[in-house]
């Protein structure tokens, strides 16, 4: 099996899973106004399970919700509510694992997860000097393009 982006005739690019036995293309995800940026792969780095997407804000999008892996990412996502938390990486034995969160007010954290526990340990901030309180919330907006596609983008509140 190969996962591929292609490009579409018309729209955003698919992940389609092409399986080299049979010739067969399978498409899995396609979101109706964006590109997926990047490939979500298992914490073993061997399977591709879900695409991030960045339109407005970032998101992440699994063909295998079941997965562990995908299960494990939406526990996380789930325990930052209004940031977007990802798992960066992981240890060869999943036990511990490098969690980054950021927002459009918050340049980035990284945690340390440790898996059994569920206990994090903030490793480091990037640009700590910059305070939630003095950045301005962004939001996401649509809008007509010229080619009558609509089009997202993010703007300052």
């Amino acid at each position: 099996m190969a996962y591929l982006r292609v490009q579409m005739p018309t729209g955003p690019d698919a992940i389609v899973e092409y399986d080299f036995a049979t010739g067969q293309r399978r498409e899995l995800l396609r979101d109706p106004v964006a590109d997926p940026v990047g490939l979500i792969v298992s914490a073993d780095g061997r399977q591709p399970i879900g695409a991030l997407y960045r339109v407005g804000l970032p998101r992440l999008e699994f063909w295998q919700p079941t997965h562990p892996d995908a299960v494990l990412q939406a526990e996380v996502s789930a325990a930052f509510p209004g940031e977007f938390a990802l798992i960066t990486s992981q240890t060869a034995d999943r036990a511990q694992a490098v969690i980054t969160v950021s927002s459009d007010r918050e340049p980035g954290r990284y945690y340390l997860m440790d898996q059994a526990s569920g206990e994090l340990k903030l490793l480091n901030r990037s640009r700590p000097w910059l305070s939630a309180d003095v950045l301005v919330p962004m939001k996401p907006i649509q809008f007509a393009a010229r080619d009558g596609l609509d089009r997202k983008s993010t703007r300052l509140n």
